[in-house]
C-alpha cells in the first residue's frame, strides 16, 4: 500500500508542499517542535521506524482535527496521526515549550461552563473506548492537551476500527525537569484509564547545523522579538536544519499481545531465515524495548529459542545478559555464538570494522566459544537505537563426551 500524507484533510506529496500548507508564523521560531518532527518524518525515517516498522505503508496526517464533542470551540490538532485499520499512533511532538496549562486552570480561564461542555466530550471518546467513568475532577491535575490527544486518539481508533491504539509523546532535545513531568503524568494517566491505550515516551537528540545553530542564536539575543519564519522554512526545504537520532524510549503499557504472531515450534537458529523470519514478527525486539521494562514481552520468544543465551551491548561497555544471570552460565560450558549488528551501513561496517573485531575477540575470551557466526549489514540487522549496539545469541553445546 502506497503512503497517504495529508496536512488537515489535504494530501501532499513532499515536505515543500506541506510546509505551504502550515501558516507562515508556524515556523517563526527555530525551536519549535513541528521542525524536528516533520525532519523526522522526511529525512530521518530510519529512526521513526524504529518505534512505527513500516509507517511508510499507514496514512499519515500532519495536524490531524478533532472537533469538540459538546460545547463550542474550533478543532484542536494533534501533531502527527499516523494509522490504518489496525494500528493508530497519535504524536504530539516536545521540544522547547513551556509545560501545557492543566485542565483546571484551562477551565477557568475563560467561559468555564462552555468549558466544561468541551471537557466532558473529550472524556466521554476516552471512557467509551477506556470502559472508565473519568469526569472532570478526576483529571483536573493532567495537562488539558494531554486529555485531548487521549482522546483523539480514542476516537480515530473508534472510526477505524483498529485494534492497537497507541499515544506517543515525543522529546527533541528537551530538558529533563520537561521530560519528567509528561513521563509522570502519561504514567499516572495510563494508570487512571486501565492501561488501554499503550502509551509511550520517546526521548530524541538533535544535531543543528551550523545554518540552523545561528538561527537559534539570533532568537536568544532578541529574546524571541522577531520572525524567522522565511529563514526556518528555507533551511528546511535545503535539508540545513538538523538531525534526529532516537536517545531513549520508555513503555506505559506492553503492548497487546494479541499482536503478536506465535510460534508452536522451537526456532532452529543455525536456519538463519527461520530464527530472522521468527525475531521479525516481534516488532519491538530490542536492547532498547529491554532496558524499557519490557522483559515479560518477551518471554515467549526466548522460550522458543531453545538453549540460547541472547546478550546485548554497547561498543566500550559490559555485556547486558537479557534471560539469564551471567553467574548462572557454567564456566566449562562451549557455545557457538551469532553476532548480529545493529542499523549498520556498508559504510559504518567498514571505518568500525576493527572495533568490532575487538568486541568480538572480547566475548571470545570471556567464553568457550567454538564458531564465530557473525553477519555484515544486510536484512539480518536489528533495529535498535544506536548504531553502536551489539547483540549476541549464544547456543549452548552440548558438553564433549569422555572416554572412560
Amino acid at each position: 500500500m502506497a503512503q497517504e500524507i495529508t496536512y488537515k484533510n489535504i494530501e501532499v506529496t513532499n515536505i515543500e508542499e506541506l510546509l505551504r500548507h502550515y501558516r507562515k508564523n508556524d515556523f517563526s521560531s527555530p525551536y519549535r517542535s513541528t521542525i524536528p518532527l516533520i525532519e523526522l518524518f522526511f529525512r530521518n525515517g530510519a529512526e521513526l521506524e524504529k518505534i512505527i516498522p513500516e509507517y511508510k505503508s499507514y496514512t499519515c496526517t500532519f495536524e490531524y482535527k478533532l472537533p469538540v464533542v459538546h460545547g463550542k470551540g474550533f478543532p484542536y490538532c494533534s501533531d502527527l496521526m499516523i494509522y490504518n485499520e489496525e494500528n493508530v499512533f497519535c504524536i504530539e511532538a516536545k521540544r522547547s515549550e513551556p509545560v501545557c496549562q492543566n485542565v483546571i486552570a484551562w477551565l477557568y480561564e475563560e467561559k468555564v461552563e462552555n468549558r466544561k461542555l468541551v471537557l466532558s466530550g473529550w472524556l466521554e471518546l476516552i471512557n467509551a473506548k477506556c470502559g472508565t467513568q473519568l469526569e472532570w475532577k478526576d483529571v483536573k491535575k493532567f495537562p488539558y492537551q494531554l486529555i485531548h490527544r487521549f482522546a483523539s486518539a480514542c476516537k480515530i481508533g473508534q472510526n477505524m476500527a483498529a485494534r492497537n491504539i497507541h499515544l506517543f509523546y515525543f522529546f527533541f532535545g528537551s530538558d529533563e525537569e520537561t521530560v519528567g513531568y509528561y513521563k509522570k503524568s502519561l504514567s499516572e494517566l495510563s494508570e487512571l484509564t486501565d492501561k488501554t491505550i499503550e502509551i509511550r515516551t520517546v526521548v530524541f537528540k538533535i544535531e543543528e547545523t551550523e545554518s540552523f545553530n545561528a538561527l537559534e542564536k539570533q532568537w536568544d539575543i532578541r529574546s524571541g522579538k522577531l520572525d524567522l519564519s522565511d529563514d526556518v522554512i528555507q533551511l528546511l526545504i535545503e535539508q540545513k536544519c538538523i538531525s534526529v537520532f532516537m536517545d531513549e524510549l520508555w513503555y506505559y503499557t506492553l503492548p497487546n499481545a494479541h499482536s503478536r504472531k506465535t510460534f508452536d515450534k522451537v526456532i532452529d537458529i543455525e536456519n538463519i531465515n527461520e530464527f530472522w523470519n521468527f525475531i521479525k514478527t516481534y516488532q519491538n525486539f530490542s536492547p532498547m524495548g529491554i532496558q524499557s521494562g519490557c522483559l515479560d514481552y518477551y518471554e515467549d520468544l526466548f522460550s522458543k529459542i531453545e538453549d540460547c543465551i541472547i546478550i546485548y551491548k554497547k561498543y566500550g561497555q559490559k555485556l547486558c545478559f537479557v534471560n539469564c544471570d551471567e553467574d548462572s552460565i557454567p564456566k566449562d560450558q562451549k557455545f557457538d555464538v551469532w553476532v548480529f549488528n545493529t542499523n549498520m551501513s556498508e559504510d559504518f561496517f567498514k571505518k568500525d570494522y576493527q572495533k568490532e573485531v575487538n568486541e568480538i575477540e572480547e566475548l571470545v575470551q570471556k567464553f568457550n566459544i567454538e564458531t564465530c557466526c557473525w553477519n555484515t549489514p544486510s536484512d539480518y540487522s536489528f533495529k535498535t537505537k544506536q548504531a553502536a549496539d551489539l547483540i549476541y545469541v549464544l547456543k549452548k553445546l552440548e558438553p564433549p563426551i569422555t572416554a572412560d
